[in-house]
């Protein structure tokens, strides 16, 4: 907002925008500090509106004449529920006093961001808490049973290399590592798997490295296409 548009404004302005946006506060941050008495104007009420005097709003941006060489200074009155020195107080806007602002301006800020990207996962949360506040004792415990059967049968699972180990042992599929580095980058890229059966052998060429869940499924894929797996 320009000098020239903060200027142009009649006797009272509403907080937001004209007070907020010239302070560089998020529209949140600056009806919080009202409400708490830390806007270094002070803030009226009309009826359900809240907002300031044009001319003090001036006076504290310094773009008033200082009278007499003082700072610029702002009233607290009673409309803005101030509790240190009653109506009519004289208040210095000091360096402090911005900071401050700036500081829950900033804090506002990140925690507007982090509810923005967490507000699904806080409505999942509170409707399960919600279902979990109405559940029987009874049912609660059948619900812990639940989750502890399914978290031991995934433990139970074989992993990806134990998994492999049983197909080639059912078939009597011999594996073996390779360094593909050798070959050109195209072929290099597209090798994943490689079946040779000579002589009643049969045997798996796979890279060296390989994660063992993309070794499991490259090697199941080329034991469907040999036929080995049905």
């Amino acid at each position: 907002m320009s000098i020239a548009e903060i200027l142009d404004q009649p006797a009272v302005v509403p907080l937001w925008p004209i007070v907020g946006r010239p302070l560089l506060l998020a529209e949140s941050t600056t009806y919080q500090l009202a409400a708490e008495n830390r806007l270094p104007v002070e803030v009226i009420r009309l009826k359900r509106r809240r907002v300031a005097r044009t001319v003090d709003l001036h006076r504290f941006l310094g773009l008033l004449p200082e009278e007499n060489g003082a700072a610029p200074t702002y009233q607290a009155g009673a409309s803005a529920g101030n509790d240190e020195g009653g109506p009519g107080t004289g208040r210095t806007a000091s360096v402090e006093q911005i900071r401050t602002y700036r500081e829950v301006r900033d804090r506002n800020s990140s925690m507007h961001r982090i509810a923005q990207t967490s507000t699904s996962t806080a409505t999942q949360r509170l409707d399960r808490e919600s279902v979990h506040a109405a559940e029987t004792p009874a049912a609660r415990d059948a619900r812990i049973e639940d989750a502890v059967d399914r978290i031991l049968a995934e433990l139970a699972k074989p992993t990806p290399t134990e998994q492999l180990h049983a197909v080639l042992s059912e078939h009597g599929i011999q594996l073996i590592e390779w360094d593909p580095s050798g070959l050109p980058e195209d072929l290099r890229d597209g090798f994943y798997a490689f079946y040779i059966e000579t002589a009643g052998r049969k045997t798996i060429v796979v890279p060296t490295g390989q994660a063992p869940a993309h070794r499991l499924a490259a090697v199941r894929v080329l034991l469907t296409h040999q036929g080995v797996l049905a």
